[in-house]
């Protein structure tokens, strides 16, 4: 009887009278369907390479180390260098790499962008080249999106992947189709092209 009394009568004049205070507590960062995710473009973690690289993809991303490609399969183009994106090998660190504000940065419509994952040893002049490598002992892969400054992190896209995916060298693992699918061994190395 108590609790009917407190719920018709004491609760709604303890609310309006300002005694009682809601507040929205925010996750560290939230499901990739929220609609933030939507309308900022629902990029991919496409395909990935650990143990080194060979030398037509050292050309195109300016290092030999592991890399990180991410798909666009949206419409229209994504700024990856407004300082609002990063990306990430641990999902309990979604900001671990906060990409550099650079208009270069884009993923095009369609299209595909790659990340040197050196750790910092040896910086590509090509791509962004994160703070993180890639594990062949397998690890998490994630892409995060801040709205603004303080605001949570919303997760775009994360997978975790283990022996015998990344456990190979020579050969890289990605989505096939581009963005959908499970992560396999693919028959070629593709970065910044279409998965086959």
């Amino acid at each position: 009887m108590f609790k009917r009394l407190f719920a018709a009568f004491v609760f709604p004049f303890l609310l309006l009278s300002g005694c009682l205070e809601f507040r929205d507590v925010q996750p560290r960062f939230t499901s990739p369907t929220v609609p933030d995710s939507i309308i900022y473009g629902r990029l991919r973690v496409n395909e990935f390479m650990t143990g080194g690289t060979p030398a037509n993809v050292s050309a195109l991303l300016g290092s030999s180390t592991d890399w990180v490609e991410i798909y666009n399969p949206g419409d229209s183009a994504i700024n990856l260098g407004s300082g609002q994106w990063f990306v990430t090998d641990d999902l309990a660190v979604p900001d671990k790499y906060n990409i550099p504000v650079d208009s270069r940065y884009r993923i095009p419509a369609k299209g595909f962008f790659a990340f040197v994952c050196s750790g910092g040893a040896t910086p590509s002049t090509l791509r962004p080249t994160t703070n993180f490598s890639l594990s062949s002992a397998g690890e998490d892969l994630g892409i995060f999106y801040r709205k603004s400054p303080g605001s949570p992190l919303i997760a775009i896209d994360t997978l975790i992947y283990t022996p015998p995916i990344g456990a190979l060298s020579g050969v890289s693992f990605g989505r096939l189709p581009n963005g959908a699918g499970s992560v396999i061994q693919l028959t070629e190395i593709t970065a910044e092209a279409s998965n086959r």
